[in-house]
């Protein structure tokens, strides 16, 4: 009886920490992959037509956030982000060998968006909170030097970019002694129109890209300001 005694307050210690409500300061870091942003057959008679790509790197990323919880169920937020990376041109063979880079140029990728936080209605283990993020806003890709990636290929690529961008991702809070932090993991993907978009000179266009995909695994601290 005693035994059940002491485990009605931790569970109901355990549940007012999951709750979700009032303003949340989290800071973000981690690593992000993307996808093509120019994809392109070159002309060639003599054997199989290699792909031309361009791409931006696997990069390391910094990213912050303040949110919003008027309801335990759902919240808003707004958030940022910023990723060092590098531009690079490859030619991909036929047989699918990638030749090393032929034009390399510094970049960083930037994001800032708005987004729901729908939670789940479950919550593992007593102590995580998973939610579904969805929203949208801009994405930037700025290159140190255009020209690299411009000149060899006759893409239209500017210094700097911005696009509209849509938001779709999955995350998780995981509430640590104290009752003001959790830990939390994102896994993001924000979805735009690549900022490459005439033919390149001497290609096929068939199969041009129309749509990049800038995707996110992020691990950080969240503060709960109620």
């Amino acid at each position: 009886m005693v035994a059940g005694a002491a485990a009605t307050p931790a569970a109901a210690q355990q549940k007012r920490d999951t709750q979700m409500g009032g303003v949340t300061l989290t800071g973000l870091v981690g690593g992000a992959a993307n996808t093509d942003l120019q994809r392109v057959a070159v002309r060639d008679a003599t054997g199989p037509a290699p792909v031309r790509r361009v791409t931006a790197d696997t990069s390391p990323v910094v990213a912050g956030a303040v949110g919003y919880w008027p309801s335990r169920h759902w919240g808003i937020r707004v958030h940022g982000s910023f990723a060092p990376t590098q531009l690079e041109v490859r030619n991909q063979a036929g047989n699918g060998l990638r030749d090393a880079p032929f034009a390399q140029s510094a970049a960083w990728l930037w994001t800032t968006d708005a987004a729901f936080m729908i939670r789940a209605p479950v919550t593992p283990g007593g102590r995580i909170v998973p939610y579904l993020l969805f929203g949208g806003g801009v994405i930037g890709l700025r290159a140190d030097r255009a020209e690299p990636i411009t000149e060899p290929t006759g893409e239209n690529l500017e210094s700097h970019s911005i696009e509209p961008t849509g938001l779709l991702g999955l995350g998780a809070h995981v509430p640590l002694r104290r009752r003001s932090l959790a830990l939390t993991f994102e896994l993001t993907d924000h979805v735009f129109t690549t900022p490459i978009r005439d033919p390149v000179i001497g290609t096929d266009a068939a199969g041009q890209v129309g749509v990049s995909h800038h995707i996110r695994l992020l691990t950080g601290v969240t503060v709960r300001l109620r």
